[in-house]
């Protein structure tokens, strides 16, 4: 996005850092890392586990594919188009993480307690997590002295407050529907008079 300057980059490390920490921790999901080659000799294609690691590891790549396109675009040697082409790419990769990381909590969830899968608020989740934790990683370097992004700071503090009330409403619908599930949901007990249960609105 224009306007915010070196920013960009920074960002980009901390995406490549943290989709190295999410390919650790798959690591950990298989009891040991032994286990990974298993992973390739008996790939499962229906199991989420394994559409995990394949939207994972293709964001890794095109994250650190587009950081050298970033720098080589600076030198002059990669053109704004395909740039752009790339982050485009990389974006709607981004969404499938995070995407197939709804969905496992969904199927989660659903096996225990019936609940769907909430799309919207984990990708607003997302947002508000990793906004956050560039502009922490930004204002820390600020710190240090190694970067002068006053200006940018401000426009992330204000990205970031939009994310948040987004993030809060998604989160006040999800708390919504959770109430008028139980609402409509039969009683047990026998202290409760027969019938139908009322409709929550």
């Amino acid at each position: 996005m224009k306007g915010f300057g070196g920013i960009s980059k920074i960002a980009v490390w901390t995406s490549i850092c943290c989709t190295v920490l999410a390919v650790g921790f798959v690591v950990i999901d298989l009891g040991q890392p032994l286990r990974l080659w298993e992973l390739f000799a008996y790939s499962n294609l229906g199991s989420p586990l394994m559409w995990d690691i394949a939207v994972i590891s293709i964001y890794l790549i095109l994250s650190v594919v587009y950081l050298w396109a970033t720098l080589r675009a600076e030198a002059g040697k990669v053109s704004e188009k395909a740039l752009r082409v790339i982050s485009v790419v990389a974006l709607v990769t981004a969404v499938l993480v995070h995407s197939v990381t709804a969905w496992i909590f969904g199927l989660q969830q659903a096996h225990e307690s019936g609940t769907p899968p909430c799309l919207r608020l984990v990708l607003s989740s997302a947002l508000v997590c990793g906004v956050a934790l560039v502009l922490v990683v930004v204002i820390a370097l600020r710190k240090a002295g190694y970067l002068e992004l006053d200006q940018h700071v401000v426009k992330l503090v204000k990205m970031l407050g939009a994310f948040v009330v987004v993030d809060l409403y998604f989160f006040g619908c999800d708390l919504l529907t959770a109430a008028s599930r139980a609402a409509r949901a039969p009683r047990s007990s026998p202290c409760w008079s027969s019938g139908p249960p009322r409709p929550f609105f």
